[in-house]
Formats: C-alpha cells, sequence, structure tokens
C-alpha cells in the first residue's frame, strides 16, 4: 500500500527527532501518517524519570495521564507543523490516522477517548485538530481515529493498577485486524 514507511520511537529522544525530520524532508512521496497516542497511559522505561517524576507529585495515575496528555499535545503540535508544511509544499500526506493505542486499559471508556482526539470533541487536542483543518482544508487531507491493541497488561503507576479489559489474544487480534483494515482504506484513498 505504500511506498514509504517510518517507525519512530514513542519515547522523545534525539533519533526520534531526527526521524521526524527525515520523514518529513526527505521523502517525496510522503502518502500518510500513523500518529500513535495512548490517551495519557505512556510507559516510561527509565525507572530515574519514573522516580523523578514521582518525588515531584506524580503520584497517581491521573496525574501522570494528565502530565502525559500535555506532553502528547506538545508533540503533536510539532508534528502538525511538519505536516502543514508538506502539504503547502508536496501536496502530501493525504492522510493521517491516529491511532488510540493501549485501547485494553480503557475499552469501556473508548467513546470518551476517541471523542477526546476527534474534531468532535471540546479537548485541547479535539482544538488542535480543528484548527489544523482550518487551516490546510479538509479536502487536503483525510483523518482517521483506529483504536488499538498490540498486547493486553495492567498499567502500573507507583502504587496504582489500571487493570487491562482483555482477555484473550483473540481480542487483540480483533483490534490489530480493524487497524489494518482501515489503513487500508485510508491507503486506498490516494489511488
Amino acid at each position: 500500500w505504500t511506498q514509504v514507511v517510518r517507525i519512530l520511537p514513542g519515547q522523545m529522544s534525539e533519533q526520534r527527532e531526527l526521524g521526524v525530520a527525515e520523514a518529513f524532508q526527505a521523502h517525496q512521496e510522503l502518502e500518510g501518517i500513523v500518529y500513535v497516542v495512548d490517551w495519557g497511559y505512556t510507559t516510561i522505561r527509565d525507572k530515574a524519570a519514573k522516580l523523578l517524576l514521582q518525588n515531584n507529585g506524580l503520584t497517581t495515575i491521573e496525574l501522570i495521564r494528565k502530565k502525559h496528555l500535555a506532553d502528547e499535545l506538545a508533540e503533536f503540535r510539532r508534528v502538525l507543523s511538519h505536516i502543514r508544511t508538506s502539504v503547502a509544499t508536496k501536496k502530501r500526506p493525504k492522510w493521517l490516522a491516529i491511532t488510540l493505542n493501549k485501547a485494553d486499559l480503557y475499552s469501556d471508556r473508548l467513546e470518551e477517548a476517541e471523542l477526546y482526539y476527534r474534531p468532535e470533541g471540546n479537548s485541547e487536542f479535539a482544538k488542535e485538530i480543528n484548527s489544523f483543518l482550518s487551516e490546510i482544508g479538509k479536502a487536503n487531507i483525510f483523518i482517521d481515529f483506529i483504536p488499538v491493541c498490540t498486547q493486553f497488561e495492567n498499567y502500573q503507576w507507583g502504587s496504582e493498577i489500571q487493570k487491562t479489559q482483555i482477555t484473550s489474544q483473540q481480542e487483540v487480534r480483533g483490534y490489530l485486524k480493524q487497524f489494518i483494515e482501515r489503513l487500508s482504506i485510508l491507503a486506498s484513498r490516494i489511488k
């Protein structure tokens, strides 16, 4: 379906920044973007960073989610800036798939999570999408929102645990199948 696929590390790093810049600047045929979000359930792998955040008062899942959502919005704004430039100069990408990862942690609140990201919502993220679409025009890019779960596992922050709501690999495969089908539809829109 696509000529160029670029997978970028989820955690902020120099490698990620270089990858983002290279994806937009070096590829004339960039067709679409899969942008992965997680509704604030970001896993911090660095133990020292995790401890520092907890020592700075981010001791509950809701508090760390708020921080992650703010960080996610800041990163999304940077990516939208790249997309604006690319659409203006290359008329590409033609689609953006905002992928709601870790859907197993909030499958009972999936509509709420999707509304947070969708233009119909009233979150800062939704406002950013609306501003972006107003600026570049809805006819120039198609946006879809796709929940996905690549594995099911609990989310732990400090002593709190958000339990996964998925209990089988079959449910994970269902999410992945839907993801692939919807990406295929997005990719076929540019032919």
